[in-house]
């Protein structure tokens, strides 16, 4: 399994699972970093805060962002003041600053040691598309500090890029260890349902709780809310490398789905990129394809680790935070950070703190779950839509029958027998596993990702390993075993 260079560096110690019923002021679903945040903001009020994760302390997603504390989101300010308007394209801005400074804030205080630097942030364009500068003019309208410049610390020659001075980067599970250590953590602990205020686990016990904050990356009730509409999931893939000469700042392309995110951390260069819907292409393809672009601009350059982000992708590109839905005043979650989850996990976290204070924010309105802005989130409410039904019909295989026998080690078919879709992999040891991929979530086709040996949900983001046990959410259950 490919490892970060985060969990190369940090290790996080771990904790007990849930051995029997309990009661809390607030319950915390996800120990990812926006689960840890609101938690440790809690505690500083001296709240009754329990957090349970179904793996371990920033187990998902957290451990493979790159880390990068940023208000510049690619380009997204023309986009907001075209659609939302400048009052609230301002407040996102606003917003994103805050949980920047916070950051700091809370680094300073605590005196935690995670590498933390202010760092000028980039979005540059190889070609003349006229995009750069109509995110520099949405600068000026918004009052945005920030200047083109034509001459960057890339390997290559870029057009124009756009400059936001004075961002940050850090290490996120160094940051995560240290505020997380006082917290009452359960890990290997998975919620299997909601029922009223009490949250029913995997092992059959209870936690009864006054407020519930759901935190698991994409959001695990499908009874209300409907997330499943709301958003999607983006993978895009990094390599830590080393002797590649320093870019001395924070980069990325603004043709998302086929250029390059870039930053240094240490004697390291992060290098990563070619963004596209989660289960729908090859990690090995994408891969190999980020090596030899590596090796390429970096040619004395080793590779040390390689990983992949998965994201959840919202309608109109701000996150989801606040309460779960009309019918849930007591049950909130935090989601949708479109790849820049530092940030979005720190302003969301602040929301949610004072709505369960019951005090106001300034930034609310503007994430709030239920939301509605039809020129934003029109275009992307459909596409999900339609995906979701596609997933449940598309036939993404279909081998008539095949001989298990002649199956590689390490490889996987998918068979479809008697009206059932049957995923079949022979390890290193030819021990052979059989799963049902159906997805357990919404019932879509799982597609094999060779790369990491694990079935992923094309539809929703759903993530399970070569045996069907669940790695990663909305899905709730496992997949289905068989026995050969």
């Amino acid at each position: 399994m490919n490892k970060s260079i985060w969990e190369l560096e940090t290790i996080i110690n771990g904790r007990d699972s849930l051995k029997e019923n309990i009661q809390c002021d607030i319950l915390i679903v996800g120990a990812g970093i926006s689960g840890i945040i609101l938690g440790y903001l809690l505690s500083l009020e001296n709240k009754d805060v329990v957090i349970i994760e179904a793996n371990t302390i920033a187990s998902g997603t957290t451990k493979n962002t790159t880390a990068k504390i940023s208000a510049q989101h690619s380009l997204i300010y023309h986009n907001l003041l075209c659609k939302i308007g400048k009052e609230k394209a301002k407040l996102f801005y606003e917003g994103n600053n805050l949980a920047l400074n916070t950051f700091e804030e809370i680094i300073n205080k605590e005196k935690i040691d995670c590498d933390f630097e202010r760092r000028d942030s980039f979005v540059y364009s190889l070609r003349n598309n006229k995009k750069i500068d109509k995110e520099f003019k949405a600068y000026k309208k918004l009052n945005i500090k920030g200047e083109i410049v034509n001459e960057v610390g890339l390997p290559f020659k870029v057009y124009k890029a756009l400059v936001m001075p004075d961002q940050a980067c850090f290490n996120p599970l160094k940051f995560i260890k240290s505020i997380s250590k006082n917290l009452k953590i359960y890990e290997h602990t998975k919620m299997i349902k909601i029922r009223d205020k009490t949250i029913i686990t995997d092992n059959n016990y209870e936690i009864k709780a006054n407020k519930i904050v759901i935190a698991t990356h994409f959001p695990i009730i499908d009874d209300y809310g409907y997330y499943f509409l709301k958003q999607h999931q983006d993978k895009s893939y990094l390599l830590a490398l080393k002797n590649a000469n320093p870019v001395k700042g924070m980069y990325i392309d603004e043709n998302i789905k086929n250029g390059f995110t870039m930053r240094d951390y240490k004697d390291y260069l992060l290098f990563g990129g070619f963004s596209h819907k989660t289960g729908s292409k090859s990690d090995e393809f994408f891969f190999k394809k980020l090596e030899k672009e590596a090796h390429k601009y970096f040619k004395d350059c080793e590779i040390v680790c390689k990983f992949s982000a998965q994201d959840c992708m919202s309608l109109d590109h701000m996150p989801y935070a606040g309460i779960y839905s009309k019918k849930s005043t007591d049950v909130f979650v935090l989601t949708g950070f479109n790849k820049w989850g530092m940030t979005g996990s720190m302003l969301g976290s602040l929301i949610v703190k004072d709505l369960i204070d019951g005090k106001s924010n300034k930034y609310s309105k503007l994430l709030s779950p239920s939301r509605v802005n039809l020129l934003a989130s029109t275009c992307n409410f459909t596409k999900n839509a339609l995906n979701s039904v596609y997933g449940l019909f598309v036939k993404r295989i279909i081998m008539k029958r095949k001989d298990v026998i002649e199956l590689n080690k390490n490889d996987s078919l998918i068979i479809k027998y008697k009206k059932k879709y049957i995923g079949i992999y022979k390890d290193e040891n030819e021990e052979v596993y059989m799963v049902d991929v159906r997805c357990p979530h919404l019932g879509c086709i799982l597609s094999f990702n060779k790369e990491e040996r694990t079935y992923e949900c094309p539809c929703h983001g759903s993530k399970f390993d070569y045996k069907g046990n669940l790695i990663s959410s909305p899905s709730i259950y496992n997949a289905k075993k068989y026995k050969l």
